[in-house]
């Protein structure tokens, strides 16, 4: 057979994970429209930092199994050396952010304020957590590849909490508790689903604990009165 006659390739498949990561977006998007897009000029200078830092985080989520499947592996590489500056400028604008949020007038008497920042440390610490796991594995892309995806995971709470408070007031007691349990049970679905992989299946159950973590700290020590005291500490901070 010539080569004018030879069949076409088959496309590359859109990888799962691309396309969870793009549903992501559009949820955040969507969940973040009243509070931010739909005003961009009332939104501080903190704000608009860490929105730009997590954007360009969801669109290396989406675009790295992309480049996998297309066998554009020196672009991957390339984005992924780009990460080493990109990570640590998310855990910068997060906490730069929480100062800004806590150390406002009357902030840590606002209800939720002391929990809410458990989240917005904890959020970071996991954040990096997985980040650096991936970085450390990226020659094995089973566990290297989870480690990435896990840390959409840390942002399925925060939209789902904003979609609810946002578009469904009238559901916003649900805000608190929605965001974990939908992260809870698609990681559920995830382990079950992939008990049988050879490698990588290890990553979502360690994933789930430290979301279990993430959530026995946000309702004890949020509550505790050594916590207030780390946040007055924090709010005085001349950091923003």
């Amino acid at each position: 057979m010539t080569a004018d006659n030879a069949l076409p390739s088959r496309p590359a498949r859109v990888p799962a994970s691309s396309i969870a990561c793009a549903t992501l977006l559009a949820a955040a998007v969507f969940g973040f429209w009243l509070p931010y897009f739909s005003k961009l000029g009332a939104a501080d200078r903190f704000t608009h930092f860490h929105v730009a830092t997590m954007l360009h985080w969801m669109l290396l989520l989406i675009t790295q199994p992309l480049l996998i499947c297309t066998g554009r592996r020196d672009l991957h590489r390339a984005f992924g050396r780009a990460s080493l500056v990109l990570v640590p400028l998310i855990i910068l604008s997060s906490l730069l952010l929480a100062h800004a949020r806590i150390s406002a007038a009357g902030a840590l008497d606002q209800p939720g304020m002391l929990q809410l920042l458990v989240l917005q440390f904890m959020a970071p610490i996991l954040f990096a957590g997985f980040y650096l796991a991936a970085r450390r594995n990226r020659r094995s892309l089973p566990v290297h590849s989870r480690w990435m995806l896990s840390t959409g995971f840390l942002l399925i709470d925060p939209i789902v909490a904003r979609i609810i408070g946002f578009w469904m007031p009238q559901w916003s007691d649900a805000g608190e508790w929605a965001g974990p349990l939908l992260a809870g049970l698609t990681l559920l679905v995830l382990i079950v689903a992939e008990r049988r992989a050879t490698a990588g299946r290890h990553v979502f159950p360690l994933v789930l604990g430290w979301l279990v973590v993430q959530l026995i700290l946000f309702y004890t020590l949020g509550a505790s009165s050594i916590w207030r005291v780390f946040a007055q500490w924090f709010a005085a901070l001349p950091l923003t």
